[in-house]
């Protein structure tokens, strides 16, 4: 939703943001191991709160349990947080945006 408001201002951010969600998903170990060797993968992949929700998601439908309920809980805690502030930015900019078209 920030996205959206920005990218009517902005029409590169679109693409900025797009390429960073592509990188941000091609850091999280979907179809990898996170068991990496390298210290510095391993650090990314412990900060990117995308490798707890889709990790969470992966594990409950394969092992029927997730295996790191405190990433998985600040993931989802961190996303509604993001989602409530970018709703009521949304909705405030609303008619601003609007204006502009």
């Amino acid at each position: 939703m920030i996205v959206a408001v920005i990218t009517i201002v902005v029409h590169d951010i679109n693409k900025m943001v797009t390429m960073g969600l592509g990188f941000l998903m091609f850091l999280t170990p979907v179809v990898y191991a996170p068991t990496l060797q390298n210290a510095v993968v391993q650090k990314v992949i412990k900060w990117n709160p995308m490798t707890y929700l889709i990790g969470g998601a992966r594990d409950v439908i394969l092992y029927g349990r997730i295996e790191n309920y405190s990433g998985y809980f600040y993931s989802c805690l961190l996303a509604t947080v993001i989602f409530m502030f970018s709703w009521r930015l949304f909705f405030l900019s609303e008619n601003k945006v609007a204006e502009r078209l």
